[in-house]
């Protein structure tokens, strides 16, 4: 999973760097409307899966490895990209491959910390990181996780969802109007 979303993160972050900005934040903004509507959908959250050792019997056939490959090479395309949701993206690639929440979360910060280097690397040679937003964003992210998981555990899953969905429904508003 991890070489085919190292490899699309890179295409995604070569695309973030060569297109035009008013497009890029377009293009945001129409990822950020589908992510809604698929969200609003489909949660793979809700779904159960098989424990770890089922996930790792290895007797998929042929045809649902290429799948998931193909899908963990587009969630790379997407995550080098944009990034935002590409968690929710790659949870729901790993519950359809057998893996459970626990161990599927596990999958998912160990692809996103490689394929977000990836990205970056990228970044940093077109000269397009300003460290010093960068290192205060990074602060937040983690101030803010701090925060979330306090939240998510007194409140739940359905009360972060919707939290989430309404913060991605405004920036892809004030993208679309407001650039």
């Amino acid at each position: 999973m991890l070489i085919p979303a190292i490899i699309g993160s890179i295409i995604g972050a070569y695309l973030a760097v060569i297109i035009r900005e008013e497009l890029f934040k377009k293009l945001i903004a129409l990822f950020m409307v589908l992510f809604v509507f698929v969200s609003f959908f489909y949660d793979p959250v809700k779904k159960k899966k098989a424990s770890l050792k089922d996930a790792l019997n290895f007797s998929y056939p042929f045809s649902k490895v290429l799948i998931i490959l193909f899908l963990f090479l587009l969630i790379g395309i997407y995550g080098g990209f944009i990034q935002a949701g590409a968690g929710f993206l790659i949870l729901s690639v790993i519950l359809f491959s057998g893996f459970n929440l626990v161990y599927g979360n596990a999958i998912k910060v160990f692809v996103v910390l490689f394929f977000t280097i990836s990205a970056l690397f990228i970044f940093i040679i077109n000269g397009k990181v300003n460290f010093v937003f960068g290192f205060a964003l990074a602060i937040g992210q983690m101030i803010g996780a701090q925060i979330g998981v306090r939240i998510s555990v007194k409140k739940g899953h359905n009360f972060i969802k919707k939290i989430v969905l309404s913060v991605l429904v405004i920036l892809a508003v004030k993208l679309l109007l407001f650039y």
